[in-house]
């Protein structure tokens, strides 16, 4: 059987004033197989600096000894559970404030996947369905720092509201 995805759930609806797609679906094939879910929100009035987020594993600490660098944020708590690889080291600082740094801090044991800013779009991806109790903590965990990185993406349009 050929190892293509086929998508179990798609669903694009959106949230203050952004388009969001969901997407579920198998990648591998046989006792390999893995369901994955995929959420992506289109920035369609900023962007943010291309980056990617993940909790800190055995493989991330091995690519680190093969010269893997990625961005310290200067709380050391955050910088020994995560991963925050960008090739703008600055920018990628920036959106990486106090509250987003606490904010991860404080969801950390529920943390599973990766959170990647591309383009336009934020995502998140996490195996599994969030259809159980622990799916929807995780799946709640990535969407809540999602949100909360969208923020970043907002660019003052120069009109200020009237009194």
């Amino acid at each position: 059987m050929p190892s293509n995805k086929k998508n179990l759930l798609a669903l694009t609806g959106s949230f203050n004033q952004k388009v969001i797609q969901v997407n579920t679906y198998y990648v591998g094939s046989g006792k390999n197989r893995t369901i994955v879910t995929r959420m992506d929100i289109f920035l369609d009035n900023g962007q943010l600096a291309e980056f990617s987020l993940y909790k800190e594993t055995i493989f991330s600490k091995l690519g680190e000894l093969l010269g893997s660098v990625d961005i310290k944020t200067g709380n050391a708590e955050f910088d020994k559970t995560f991963r925050l690889k960008s090739k703008n080291e600055t920018e990628t600082q920036k959106i990486f404030n106090d509250e987003v740094i606490n904010h991860c801090q404080n969801v950390k044991k529920d943390f599973t996947g990766t959170i990647l800013s591309k383009e336009n779009k934020l995502s998140f991806f996490m195996n599994g369905l969030p259809g159980n109790k622990m799916q929807l903590l995780h799946f709640n965990c990535l969407l809540s720092i999602v949100l909360l990185l969208t923020k970043h993406s907002s660019k003052p349009s120069g009109h200020s509201p009237k009194n």
